[in-house]
C-alpha cells in the first residue's frame, strides 16, 4: 500500500492524513511530504530521494527500489522503459521538491489521487485514499 499526501504548506502533519492512518502504520515526514506505510513496504530513503514501492516482481523488493532509484537519477522518467512487472512507485525528489509516481505498463497496479486546498492526495488502494477527512466522497 501507498499513501501520501504532498503539502502545499511546509508542514506536512500527521493531522493531514488522519483518516489514511490505522494503528498499523508509520509516517514518513519529509517537507512537504508525509507518507503512510504498512509494516511490509519497502522504503528508501537517502540523501536525495524517498522512494515507496508496491510491486509484485519477482526479485527482491529492497534490491529492485534501490536499482529504481539508481536508475530515475540517472535516465529519469525513461528508466520505466526499462521495468517489468507489476507495481506502483512513489519516488520524491528532496532537493527538486517533485513528487513522481507511476504505475506499471499494463496498469495492474493503481495510483488515485485527488487535489484539494491542502494539497496532493495519493494512495494504491482507493479505500485508504477515500478515508482522508480533506476528501470529501
Amino acid at each position: 500500500m501507498i499513501a501520501v499526501f504532498l503539502s502545499k504548506d511546509i508542514r506536512a502533519r500527521e493531522s493531514d492524513m488522519e483518516g489514511m492512518i490505522s494503528k498499523h502504520n508509520n509516517i514518513i515526514i519529509e517537507g512537504k511530504l508525509g507518507i503512510v506505510t504498512e509494516g511490509h513496504d519497502t522504503v528508501l530513503n537517502n540523501d536525495r530521494f524517498l522512494a515507496l514501492l508496491d510491486s509484485d516482481l519477482y526479485e527482491n523488493d529492497n534490491t529492485f527500489l534501490e536499482r529504481l532509484v539508481s536508475s530515475f537519477e540517472a535516465n529519469g522518467k525513461e528508466c520505466l522503459k526499462l521495468i517489468n512487472g507489476s507495481f506502483a512507485f512513489v519516488i520524491w525528489d528532496k532537493k527538486d521538491e517533485r513528487l513522481h509516481m507511476a504505475i506499471d505498463k499494463l496498469g495492474i497496479k493503481d495510483i488515485f489521487y485527488h487535489n484539494t486546498d491542502t494539497g496532493l492526495f495519493a494512495a494504491s488502494r482507493i479505500r485508504t485514499l477515500l478515508r482522508s477527512p480533506n476528501i470529501s466522497k
